[in-house]
């Protein structure tokens, strides 16, 4: 089976961006290749407007020239 499952998290414990009334929220990427057993993809970031207002992934692969040619689909 060939299937990458992306995950997100969004946590927040109430707390207020300093001098604001926004939520203070932290985001957490993840993948695994059972949808089981996810590991960490790139470092913990807090959300926040100006700098992330929403989030894209991409991914990139590689592969002899032997090998037979896929098509990926869009996510």
């Amino acid at each position: 089976d060939s299937t990458l499952y992306l995950r997100v998290k969004f946590s927040a414990d109430g707390s207020k961006v300093k001098g604001t009334d926004d939520l203070l929220v932290r985001c957490n990427f993840s993948y695994s290749l059972d949808g089981k057993e996810f590991r960490p993809l790139g470092e913990t970031f807090q959300a926040r407007e100006g700098k992330w207002i929403g989030a894209k992934v991409g991914t990139f692969c590689t592969r002899p020239l032997s090998a037979p040619t896929t098509v990926a689909g869009r996510m």
